[in-house]
């Protein structure tokens, strides 16, 4: 590459590109005389080589392709081709008379340079603001030609004033990416068109011989500044979710932000502005030099499309103008260095728009008069002392390079202005030196030279080194106090254009994560917009057991895992058979066979990972189901297991196929004061009810006639209204009896009644012991969701259900106060007695007694009284 280099004698004195001969060489010149290019006569377009010229004309004007223009036309474009001068007389030090085959017409389209006007060479290229991004470049992110003090002939600045050229090694550079996972977002352009990144003017001078020979003039360049480039860690968007669910929620008020950037990159890399999971604290970033800033996140990707850019950018310029007047920027030159973001975060897929934009004025009062390192132009000593200064961000010094404090004398002192610069570029300093210079200039009565410092740290044979730091001369003058100049700032994307950037994360995120948060965000959007006292922590901590992994069973944890609940035990002693699948909403056809607690636990995991669900296969011991000698410890083992799983749960869910299935866990729960939701189905009707729960201090009060409501306490249980105690349902069974024989959307109905009575019951503020209300007319809302029954029977015959409510049954064969103090001084003793003895329960429940006491006579004559009225 090295010899390739070396054979390329022909340098083109503006661009400084490098032609093996001469003949290239005159062909690229082309590019900077744009007075020597073919025009279009149809379009008025210019291209610098015939080939260009004719492929132009082929390929857009169809029916005007030049075979098949008229004659005169087809002439006008070859006197047109002619009348470029002869490539000896192309520069302004040609000879005033062309050679004689020359026509009139090229002498008329380019004068002898006797009859040039020779004013152009003190004016300035107009600011030209409308071309965001560097001047000589389509890409911002790295500044592109060769600002240096230069000796060149007047020709050559004559045509740099019409042109802008760009160098070999930026076109390189514009093919580089910043790093991460970003890509341009198809989002429309914004309108503005102020995202200039730098000043365009150009002051020269020159004079012009007699005999029109060219001089040489000494040229000083504008400063060119090297952009910004966001470089945000994954982490900030991990803050970014946890804000917006748990602090913004719907809510699109701007947040503060804190940045950094370093002035220790290695060369070649671009100048990048960090945020990362601290950007949201209060405090500065303790990394690098700081950078305030505000983010406003937007609900919509609509809203983020339509936001006023442009408006955003004027604002962000006017609180830095602020800093000008009051003199605060002078005080400290940090509070120039401000960006805003505006940004859109999709929350459930994890992609992320946004746009960065770092407010900076358009002035063209800075020039560069000379360039040189750090290390070239101070001590050893002055460079220890610069370097310790390099903590401040920036700085202004006096000529023994101490700070200036005093805000009067900071101009009037100041030798050097100390910038820590995150550019690596090896000639162009880093954007935040641009409001420092403005803020100069703002100040300055009169033009003046100033001496800028632009700190970079660097690493040299393992020892920290400044001595790349740049060392600029910039020629400044007085700006405008009256009027606040344009304001540019705002970053490219990936391809060099001013639309926003995206990035989507959800291929580095766990799947499983984003699962939780995408279900805690559809019910966080419920507390947002409808109800802002929904508690859904007490949700997420719930431990349910589900007792019977049935019908009932899997549609229950079904509902349970859409509220957020991922804590479930399924407790089940039976396999999938063929028909459960069907109904069964956690069994496939592959299931059959398997034990349906663990296969219906399994499939929680699978639809929620989150989701810390286990399986029991267990058989739950019953009244009227005599225990033999062999079976009887196994039995004590269930038992000990069942109360284990009941203690350790906060809500305990009854959905066993018979009914004396369910006496053990009732009694259980209501020993350990647990809330219990039981549900049952018949053909066509449903019930769904939840327990009273009291402890020992707690007595049951006589039903008061006439009450609109029914304490939680008093509240009876699934066995209150029985006169007998549970027996042997399954003996004698038909095959019809044997079969839970229903309605197939009764059990999601009645499932999803009963989880939905559960979280009613959590968002009372009594919870298990919320009242009932009888009076079905009272609007009163008990909790935030509404009303909490005891009962709810439906029937779907007519489509219709009731909230009824009754009291505990004093004498109740499973949560009556004898029972569940003869459970708690002989637990096994009492249970075995209960699974072997038939009349057993009803005589401790006092049951027999009041059967004995009982005038049935006087009950059916009572009964008959009613129907006949």
């Amino acid at each position: 590459m090295l010899n390739q280099e070396n054979k390329r004698k022909f340098n083109c004195v503006v661009c400084k590109d490098r032609f093996n001969t001469q003949a290239q060489l005159r062909r690229h010149e082309r590019v900077h005389a744009p007075d020597q290019w073919f025009k279009c006569l149809i379009c008025g377009k210019k291209y610098a080589t015939a080939s260009g010229f004719r492929s132009h004309n082929i390929k857009k004007h169809k029916g005007h392709k030049p075979h098949s223009m008229k004659p005169r036309e087809r002439l006008n474009q070859r006197s047109l081709r002619k009348s470029r001068p002869h490539r000896k007389y192309r520069d302004d030090s040609a000879q005033t008379n062309p050679p004689s085959h020359h026509t009139a017409s090229c002498q008329t389209q380019h004068p002898s340079p006797r009859q040039e006007d020779t004013s152009h060479f003190s004016q300035s290229i107009p600011d030209n603001t409308d071309c965001p991004g560097l001047s000589e470049s389509k890409n911002p992110d790295f500044p592109t030609s060769v600002s240096r003090t230069e000796i060149v002939p007047t020709s050559i600045v004559k045509h740099r004033q019409k042109v802008y050229s760009r160098s070999r090694s930026a076109r390189k550079q514009d093919n580089m990416r910043s790093p991460g996972s970003e890509r341009n977002m198809d989002f429309p352009s914004s309108p503005i068109r102020d995202g200039s990144y730098v000043e365009t003017s150009v002051s020269t001078s020159g004079s012009m011989s007699p005999l029109g020979e060219a001089t040489y003039q000494v040229m000083s360049t504008p400063v060119q500044y090297v952009p910004l480039i966001s470089s945000i860690d994954h982490t900030f968007w991990t803050q970014l979710n946890a804000k917006k669910l748990d602090e913004l929620k719907l809510d699109e008020r701007p947040l503060p932000l804190n940045a950094f950037y370093t002035n220790d990159c290695k060369p070649g890399l671009p100048a990048h502005l960090t945020l990362s999971y601290d950007s949201f604290t209060n405090k500065p970033v303790d990394r690098g030099t700081p950078y305030t800033g505000t983010i406003l996140n937007t609900n919509t990707v609509e809203e983020f499309k339509a936001k006023d850019f442009g408006g955003i950018l004027k604002s962000a310029g006017e609180k830095i103008w602020s800093t000008f007047h009051d003199g605060s920027a002078l005080t400290t030159p940090t509070l120039l260095n401000q960006f805003y973001c505006v940004c859109f975060a999709d929350l459930k897929k994890y992609k992320y728009s946004y746009w960065f934009c770092y407010p900076a004025f358009v002035t063209s009062t800075a020039n560069i008069v000379s360039r040189a390192t750090l290390g070239e132009s101070f001590s050893t000593e002055q460079k220890e002392k610069i370097r310790s200064l390099g903590t401040l961000g920036a700085a202004f010094l006096d000529r023994e390079f101490n700070v200036i404090d005093d805000r009067e004398k900071k101009l009037g002192q100041m030798e050097y202005v100390l910038m820590n610069d995150p550019s690596t570029d090896s000639e162009h300093p880093g954007w935040p030196l641009r409001n420092l210079l403005a803020l100069v200039s703002f100040h300055l009565d009169a033009k003046r030279t100033v001496k800028v410092i632009c700190l970079r740290e660097n690493k040299v044979a393992g020892l920290q080194s400044a001595d790349h730091s740049l060392y600029l001369q910039i020629e400044l003058e007085h700006l405008s106090k009256t009027e606040m100049p344009k304001v540019v700032g705002w970053e490219r994307n990936t391809k060099g254009k001013l639309k926003s950037k995206f990035v989507d994360l959800s291929a580095s995120m766990d799947p499983a994560r984003i699962s939780e948060s995408s279900v805690n965000l559809n019910l966080k959007l419920m507390r947002w917009r409808l109800l802002p006292q929904l508690d859904l922590e007490v949700l997420q901590k719930l431990k349910v057991l589900v007792l019977g992994s049935g019908t009932l069973g899997c549609n229950v944890a079904r509902c349970l895992l859409g509220w957020g609940v991922k804590n479930i035990t399924m407790l089940d002693n039976g396999t999938v058979s063929y028909s459960n699948p069907v109904r069964q909403s956690l069994f496939n056809f592959e299931d059959c066979g398997k034990p349906k607690a663990e296969t219906a636990s399994a499939r929680i995991k699978q639809i929620n990972p989150s989701a810390e669900s286990r399986g029991v296969t267990l058989s739950i011991p019953m009244p009227g189901h005599p225990v033999s000698k062999l079976e009887e410890e196994k039995v004590k083992e269930d038992i000990t297991q069942l109360e284990d799983l009941v203690e350790s749960a906060d809500v305990v869910f009854l959905l066993t196929d018979t009914r004396e299935s369910r006496w053990l866990p009732t009694l259980i729960t209501a020993a350990k004061h647990k809330i219990c939701i039981n549900s049952a189905l018949g053909f066509d009707t449903y019930l769904v009810m939840r327990h009273g729960v009291r402890d020992e201090s707690e007595v049951l009060d006589p039903p008061q006639i006439g009450a609109s409501t029914i304490s939680g306490t008093q509240l009876g249980c699934y066995f209150c209204n029985d006169v007998v105690a549970p027996s042997d349902s399954t003996k004698d069974r038909t095959l019809d009896q044997m079969c839970t024989v229903t309605r197939p959307g009764n059990a999601f109905v009645a499932a999803s009644l009963a989880v939905e009575l559960m979280v009613s019951i959590l968002q009372h503020p009594q919870q298990g012991r919320a009242p009932a209300t009888l009076d079905l007319n009272d609007e009163k809302q008990d909790s935030c969701l509404g009303r909490v029954p005891h009962q709810i029977r439906g029937f779907l015959a007519h489509f219709s259900s009731v909230q009824p409510a009754s009291h505990a049954f004093n004498k109740c064969t499973a949560c009556s106060s004898q029972v569940i103090s003869k459970y708690r001084e002989n637990k096994i003793e009492f249970l075995m007695e209960v699974f072997n003895t038939t009349d057993y329960l009803e005589r401790v429940s006092g049951l027999a007694d009041m059967l004995e006491n009982t005038n049935f006579d006087e009950v059916w004559e009572f009964d008959s009284d009613i129907e006949s009225d």
